[in-house]
């Protein structure tokens, strides 16, 4: 029997056989192709890690380019501060001449001062303490175009050390203001000693003048007496100058 159904299956007309593998394949490949349907979970898991990439991304983007920006905030903070040291090396130097020069006028104008009324001037104790005191004009000339250009630029913010940057705008905004303001009200008063001896100062032989006696005339003494009160200027000078150094010592450290 066997053999009768071998034999009946390889008396089969091949055209029949060809068109069986072919629904075969057909079948198959429809099987193949036949999409694959996905969980209300895994659509939401492949979204969250589309979302997830995306904010990574712009998150890993964002910091990047804060550090960037940071960085070169830094170095422009950098420049400032070391520039501001060279700056206030040089504005305690001249400071320290102004408080020589306010000393000296104080010392002359305290000696005019000291004179009874009806009394002469010791004309070698007012060339000991410094003649040129008699004259003279000294303010403070702040260096402060580099702050003022950093400031205007919006970048003091970026100096992250709060003591330095907030030591830095006192000096500027307060201590500095309150200097030149005692330091322009005692210039007014030079001023007006200065215009006194102009207008009234005569020549009495080829090498002498009126100058002392107009001295010790009642104007002129009252101007001279208000010209010796210097302790105030020179008080504001020595904030000025403490600031300034601390302010040094502290960019020192930061940048050592």
């Amino acid at each position: 029997m066997e053999n009768q159904d071998n034999n009946s299956e390889e008396n089969l007309p091949k055209e029949n056989i060809k068109q069986e593998q072919i629904v075969q394949i057909i079948e198959t490949k429809t099987e193949k192709n036949e999409p694959i349907k996905e969980t209300f979970f895994e659509k939401f898991r492949t979204f969250f890690l589309d979302i997830a990439v995306v904010v990574i991304g712009v998150t890993l983007s964002t910091l990047l380019n804060d550090q960037i920006t940071n960085h070169n905030q830094q170095k422009d903070v950098r420049k400032f501060l070391l520039g501001l040291k060279a700056d206030f090396i040089n504005d305690i130097k001249e400071m320290e001449e102004d408080k020589k020069a306010f000393y000296g006028g104080y010392k002359l104008f305290n000696y005019i001062k000291s004179i009874k009324k009806g009394g002469t001037i010791d004309t070698n104790k007012i060339n000991n303490i410094g003649k040129e005191f008699l004259f003279n004009t000294t303010g403070l000339l702040p260096n402060n175009s580099r702050y003022e250009g950093f400031k205007s630029a919006g970048k003091m913010g970026a100096i992250e050390n709060d003591s330095l940057h907030n030591d830095i705008l006192d000096l500027y905004q307060e201590d500095i203001v309150s200097l030149l303001s005692s330091t322009d009200n005692y210039e007014d008063k030079k001023r007006k000693f200065i215009n006194y001896i102009e207008d009234n100062e005569v020549r009495e032989t080829d090498a002498t003048s009126n100058l002392y006696k107009l001295l010790l005339t009642e104007k002129g003494y009252h101007i001279c007496e208000n010209l010796d009160n210097v302790a105030e200027i020179i008080s504001r000078y020595d904030i000025c100058i403490n600031k300034m150094k601390k302010i040094i010592s502290d960019i020192d450290k930061q940048y050592k």
